[in-house]
Formats: structure tokens, C-alpha cells, sequence
């Protein structure tokens, strides 16, 4: 039998921001650039059109299926996410954040104790052959898991692993070895951002240093260009003078409150403390809804709402968002072209910072007392800010004065900080080169040639 000459590979794209991440990053076109390659991106059915409208290419398939979870799989994913036991996880029971429903009720006290088997106990009791039509359709040479802890991507990898299949798998964000758990299915090789997640996946995942690669992160590679949106265009969508000055603010989000009062009252502290020159565009997260009720765009404040949004049946939450190439041009632009990024504890602290941008984090509750176990200093204490808190790249607000301060210092002064900003950016993108997509790559050909 003749060797197979074509190589297929499946991308699974079920995060929402997979499609910033790695399809509009550089990476996804040096991969479409590949001869001799077929590209499957495995996406929600009711997101087919929209991956196909951005990302379909003459070598590129979109394939749309079906969530098709079930009990074993939510319990195995509560299972895990008991097996670690880190700061952030500790944190994270005590909010009640996620959906660990037998964690709350503390059964599975002792998983750390069989961590190690989780993977094995995995592949024995869930059941395989979900996509078993698509896997015969295509016959991949090769997975790439995009999020190693999503339901969706571990299930495509289980189902590789039963069928022989080479697995790649990607830590999607800095928190996810530290707040999401043990890992289900272990994949051949795990793609990382920098060395703290390296050091993270051997130490507290055991993850043989061997199957881990350092590549950088992909989507900061076009960072390098410049803005890809004018000053006088940016402002133009806003409609405010081309000449404009403004600060981001980038909400926490609902989902991190049983009531979140924080956001609403910070957008109004903020409009308060700036200068009348300055504007204050406020940043929804993608696909997580903010209550700013009675905020609107007037004066000097400006609601940005990003993405495109899934609804109803099929969408992962009730609201469900895409970053589509332009969404993500217009991010970077938003960052490049501010004074100075207020927030709490989100990776645009890093992205501002890749830009040289100074980033303020809030560390106080706003007006309006929170629970304890809610705090944003709370948040302060995950393990995965710690790095972002040593290297001094970031100022912490401890008060609304202190804010007040902060914000006009770095109005007047943006170039104090640079020097730890930048160091800042360095250790969590790991190299600054422009090349994070072309490691990336070398990773995906050398598993496809494996």
C-alpha cells in the first residue's frame, strides 16, 4: 500500500478565543502556506459560517459538530479539577467560581492521591467513538488540542489516542496548570508560552520535561507591525477628535461576583478621577457579560462590546463570542494607541505591557462592600499573578486616591516602569522575537512528520 502523500490535521476550535489566539495569528497562515497539508477546523455547529467566513482557504475545511457531553465527562472534569491542589485552586472553591459540582460537596477529598491515574482511569471509562465519522472521514495524521482543558478538546484527543492518532496540545492561558485542574488526557507534546508554564507542567503536573516546548505566544508575533488602525480611524469609530487622548478600563466581568456591583462603580470612579481631556473606553471581556446598568456612551466615557455573539441553543454559555481578525486588530489598536490600561487581574496587563503601555490594577472593592471570598484582592493571590506582581511591571491601586495618582502619572510620565514592563513581557511572551509562530509551526511539522 502506497504511503498516504497528503497530511491532515485537525485544529479543535471550541475556547472563543482560540480564533484570536491562533487563527489570526501569523501561525495560522504559515500553516495554510504548508504544501501538502489539509487543514479541519472542528468547530460548535452554530459557529460553522462564522469560521468559515474568516478562516476557510483552499486547503482549509470547516466542520461543525455537536457538543456531545455527558455526565461521566463533567464528573471526570470535577475529578481533576480536585486533583491539584495550588493557591489558585483553593481560591477558586472558596469563590465558588466554575462548575465543580462534587467539589463543592468536598467528595473528592482524595484525588490528589490518584492524580497520576486520572489519565488511565480516563481513557478506560469514558466512552470512545463520539466522532468516529469524522476521524473515518478524514483519517487525521494529527490533532492539535488548542485548549488541553477543554471538554471538547480532551475528547478529541481521547479519541486519537484509541485510534493511534499523534496528539498536540496547547496551554491556552497562563492560569489554566494552576486553576483548572489535573489534566484528563495527556497529550504526545504540550505547546507552552514561556517557562513559567513549563516549570508549572513538570512540577505540579509531572508532565515529562521532554513533551514540553516552549514557542512564545503566536498572536503577539503581528504586535510587531505597529497599529493596524490609524489614530484618526480609531477615533473615528468612536466618534470623538482625532486628537484624542483616552485610558481603557478592562471589567472583571459577572461571572467572577454573585453580584457584581464592582465594575459599574469603577467605570464611575474612573470617569470621576481623569482628566476632562481624557476619554474612558470601557472594554467588555469577550462573552462574559458585565452589569453596567445606566452606563451608556455619553460624555467621556465609551462602551466597546467586542466579538460576535452566539445565542441559545448549541452556545457553551448563554451568551457565547468569537474575536473575529478585525475584533483582534481593533484590541491591539485599543492598547497601542491608550495612555494607560486600567484593570483587575487579566492577561492585558501583559498585552498593554508588550506595547509598553503602563497597566494600573485595581486593588480595592469599589463603593459598595463585597464577600470576602470575592474581593478583588482575592484575586490578587492567585499563583499566576504572582510573576506579574514581582516583576513591578504593574502598579496596584490600593485606593481610589492612590488610582487617581497612578492614572495621572502615567498620563504625564508613560515612559517610567518601561524598563520593568518590558521585562514583564518578556518572561510571561518569552521571547520577543516575532518568530512564537513560526516555533509553533516547526512543533505541528515535526508531530506530522513523526
Amino acid at each position: 500500500m502506497s504511503e498516504k502523500k497528503e497530511k491532515t490535521i485537525f485544529i479543535i476550535c471550541f475556547h472563543p478565543l482560540v480564533s484570536r489566539n491562533i487563527l489570526s495569528s501569523p501561525f495560522f497562515n504559515m500553516l495554510t502556506s504548508v504544501s501538502g497539508l489539509k487543514i479541519v477546523l472542528v468547530v460548535q455547529k452554530i459557529k460553522k459560517e462564522f469560521f468559515e467566513r474568516f478562516y476557510k482557504r483552499e486547503n482549509v475545511i470547516v466542520e461543525g459538530v455537536d457538543r456531545k457531553l455527558n455526565e461521566l465527562d463533567y464528573l471526570f472534569k470535577d475529578f481533576a479539577a480536585a486533583a491539584i491542589r495550588t493557591r489558585s485552586r483553593k481560591i477558586i472553591r472558596k469563590m465558588r467560581l466554575g462548575h465543580e459540582r462534587w467539589n463543592s460537596l468536598r467528595i473528592f477529598f482524595w484525588a490528589p492521591l490518584v492524580r497520576s491515574l486520572i489519565p488511565f482511569l480516563f481513557s478506560v471509562i469514558i466512552p470512545k467513538n463520539r466522532y468516529s465519522l469524522l476521524f473515518d472521514k478524514y483519517s487525521p495524521d494529527l490533532v492539535f488540542s488548542t485548549d488541553v482543558f477543554n471538554p471538547m478538546d480532551v475528547i478529541f484527543m481521547h479519541e486519537a489516542k484509541k485510534r493511534g492518532v499523534r496528539t498536540l496540545g496547547m496551554v491556552r492561558s497562563w492560569d489554566n496548570l494552576t486553576a483548572k485542574g489535573g489534566f484528563r488526557v495527556v497529550p504526545d507534546i504540550i505547546a507552552v508560552h514561556n517557562s513559567i508554564i513549563k516549570k508549572e507542567a513538570w512540577q505540579i503536573h509531572k508532565i515529562p520535561e521532554k513533551k514540553i516546548k516552549v514557542v512564545g505566544i503566536p498572536h503577539y508575533d503581528k504586535y510587531r507591525n505597529g497599529s493596524p488602525v490609524s489614530r484618526a480611524d480609531f477615533c473615528a469609530k468612536f466618534g470623538i477628535p482625532a486628537s484624542s487622548k483616552f485610558i481603557v478600563y478592562a471589567p472583571i466581568g459577572n461571572r467572577f461576583f454573585s453580584r457584581n456591583t464592582f465594575d459599574k462603580e469603577m467605570v464611575l470612579i474612573l470617569s470621576k478621577i481623569i482628566s476632562k481631556e481624557l476619554y474612558l473606553i470601557v472594554r467588555n471581556p469577550p462573552g462574559d457579560p458585565v452589569d453596567l446598568e445606566g452606563i451608556v456612551s455619553a460624555g467621556n466615557i465609551i462602551i466597546d462590546i467586542p466579538g460576535t455573539k452566539f445565542s441559545g441553543r448549541g452556545s457553551e454559555r448563554v451568551v457565547d463570542t468569537e474575536i473575529s481578525p478585525e475584533d483582534d486588530n481593533w484590541l491591539s489598536a485599543t492598547l497601542m494607541l491608550c495612555e494607560v490600561l486600567v484593570s483587575g487581574f487579566t492577561t492585558l496587563v501583559v498585552d498593554a505591557a508588550r506595547f509598553g503601555k503602563p497597566a494600573i490594577v485595581v486593588g480595592f472593592d469599589a463603593i459598595t462592600p463585597i464577600p470576602k471570598n470575592e474581593s478583588v484582592l482575592r484575586h490578587l493571590e492567585f499563583n499566576h499573578f504572582q510573576p506579574i506582581l514581582k516583576s513591578g511591571g504593574v502598579k496596584i491601586a490600593r485606593s481610589e486616591s492612590e488610582l487617581k495618582r497612578f492614572v495621572e502619572e502615567a498620563v504625564a510620565h508613560p515612559e517610567l516602569g518601561l524598563k520593568e514592563r518590558i521585562e514583564m513581557a518578556r518572561e510571561q511572551g518569552f521571547a520577543q522575537d516575532g518568530n512564537s509562530s513560526a516555533r509553533l509551526l516547526d512543533v505541528v511539522l515535526k508531530q506530522i512528520k513523526s
